[in-house]
């Protein structure tokens, strides 16, 4: 760049980026914590998690996983060629994306 070097992170779509995955993930988080207080909850009964609370769990893994991708993705596209280059960290959110999709096929 003229003038001097700017790191991709400072950019501002990926800022944005950025700033919508703290927002995410925060709200994410809020509800992945509930349901672990829940849980939490139901084993000191040293009960088993019914029906409702195990479909919460699943939404709660499959909602974090999913937008974490999904955040991903979108970067990957924002950084262009550089998300092609191995040490970037990139490389492995395809690893992740396949074991997903392969569950998702499975499941």
């Amino acid at each position: 760049m003229p003038g001097g070097d700017v790191p991709l992170g400072k950019l501002p779509q990926v800022e944005a980026i950025f700033a919508e995955a703290n927002k995410e993930m925060a709200r994410l988080e809020r509800y992945s914590s509930l349901v672990e207080s829940e849980l939490a909850d139901c084993l000191r009964r040293k009960g088993i998690p019914g029906p409702e609370l195990v479909e919460r769990i699943a939404v709660a893994k499959i909602g974090l996983v999913e937008k974490s991708l999904q955040l991903c993705f979108r970067l990957k596209q924002e950084v262009g060629s550089y998300a092609l280059m191995v040490g970037t960290g990139f490389e492995h959110v395809e690893c992740v994306f396949s074991c997903v999709v392969g569950w998702r096929v499975r499941g």
